[in-house]
This record gives structure tokens, sequence and C-alpha cells, in this order.
């Protein structure tokens, strides 16, 4: 290596050690990948990053400049709208997404629409209303605190799988959209009060559902064919109101 011109690229690992870990007695080195070959480069490791809706405006998901800091959000990002007043409606209006949670406080709406979709990973919190609107917004595992209110509608569907939950809060639904609980999903009416049910929320067949705690109901609760539906913990599970439940037989239960 000549002192005066630098380091050649190929003299540069692509990993560097950071931590040495034991394995039943054996001692392992880990390892991750250097971003760039030039001397100096860093490190790079992928982490939880918040990503804040920056203005007290109604406004769409994807443009970046609405966020803090000027980026869209991945399925890295712990998205926060909390810092609306009055009522104000975030649209995610194209692409299909993921992130990783989402919380909103008492004046935000977060609307997926125009056929876009929205994966969130870890659930969060609702504060207001999050709604599907002719497009999948799904949580997928973690639990999700629901004040407010999950409205469907459009043939839109508000989905729980791999075992997310819904915990308290309201659901409503209109012209084909519904609340579709699947895949070890969980409906708890427990420590957050009864889950309150004015439109359709369908258990979909032939997956295991558990369901906790108070349901008021008086819209349709659909049990598709083969469904297991399962108690969640010690507390007795009730369901009350005038709506119907409809098992997979379609003979209708009040």
């Amino acid at each position: 290596m000549n002192p005066g011109r630098g380091i050649a690229a190929s003299c540069i690992p692509r990993t560097l050690p950071i931590s040495y870990r034991r394995f039943h007695g054996i001692r392992i080195q880990v390892h991750v990948p250097i971003v760039g070959t030039r001397a100096g480069a860093r490190i790079h490791r992928r982490t939880r990053a918040p990503v804040d809706w920056a203005f007290d405006i109604s406004g769409n998901w994807s443009l970046p400049t609405n966020w803090s800091p000027v980026v869209l959000p991945d399925s890295n990002s712990d998205v926060s709208i909390v810092s609306v007043t009055g009522l104000k409606t975030v649209t995610h209006d194209t692409g299909n997404d993921t992130i990783h949670s989402l919380t909103t406080n008492g004046s935000a709406i977060v609307t997926v629409t125009g056929g876009s979709s929205l994966q969130v990973d870890n659930g969060g919190m609702n504060g207001n209303t999050f709604r599907a609107d002719n497009g999948p917004f799904a949580f997928n595992s973690g639990v999700l605190n629901n004040s407010g209110t999950l409205n469907a509608i459009n043939n839109g569907t508000v989905q729980f799988m791999n075992g997310a939950v819904l915990r308290g809060g309201a659901t409503s639904t209109a012209s084909g959209g519904q609340v579709l609980l699947a895949s070890g999903a969980v409906l708890d009416g427990t420590t957050s009060g009864a889950v309150t049910n004015t439109g359709v929320i369908n258990f979909a067949g032939g997956n295991t559902i558990y369901v906790a705690g108070a349901i008021a109901n008086s819209g349709t609760i659909t049990v598709g064919a083969n469904a297991d539906l399962r108690m969640q913990g010690s507390s007795a599970v009730t369901v009350s109101g005038n709506g119907t439940v409809t098992p997979t037989d379609g003979n209708s239960r009040t």
C-alpha cells in the first residue's frame, strides 16, 4: 500500500467484527456488512425510526414533505400522527406499504383508498378512525389499542392476522366492507372495554381465532367454515345487542 495513494478497495473487508457471542461454549464472531468500498466507509444497521406527520393539515401519505423527517415511512418506521387538531385526514392514496407501528390521536383519520394497501407489523393506537376504503388496511401481529373506530367501506377490509390483537373500540362497515380476523387474531373486549360492532365482523373460515371479554353487537358477526373459535384468557366471553351471529350453516343467531 502506498501511504500517499489511499487504501485500495480490494484491501477493505466487506464485513467488520462488531461483537462476540458464546453458543454452547463456542465463541462466535458476529459481523455486519460495510456499506460502500471506499476508505472510511461507515457501518450500516437498520433500526426502528420515528416518522411523524409534520403539519396540522389533511394530506396524502405519499408526499414526503408531509412527514418529519422528510421521508416516506417504511417497514422500520414507527409512525405517529399526533400533532393534528380539529379533524384531519391522512390519505394513503397509492402503493403497497408496510410500516412497523401506527399511533394517532383523537383528531386523526387515516384512510387507505384507491386500491392501495397499508400493513402495520406491530400494532399501535387508533385515537379516531382507521378506514379501509376500497383497499386493505392490515395488522400483521402486535396489539392495536382502539379507542376510536375501525371503518371498512366500498369493499375495503380492515384485517387482523398472525396473532394481531384488536383491543376495544368500535367497528363499522358499509358497501361490502368488513373487519376480518384470521390466523390466530384476537378480538379483545376486556381491558379497554367492549368491542362495539355496528357493521360486519368476519371470523375467517379454517382459522383459529381468539375472543376475550365483551362484544356489543348490533351488526353481523359471520363465522366462516371450520373456523376454530377459542376463549382467550380466563374472562368470560359475552355477546350482547340485537345483532346477528351467522355460523357456517347460514342460520343466523341473535
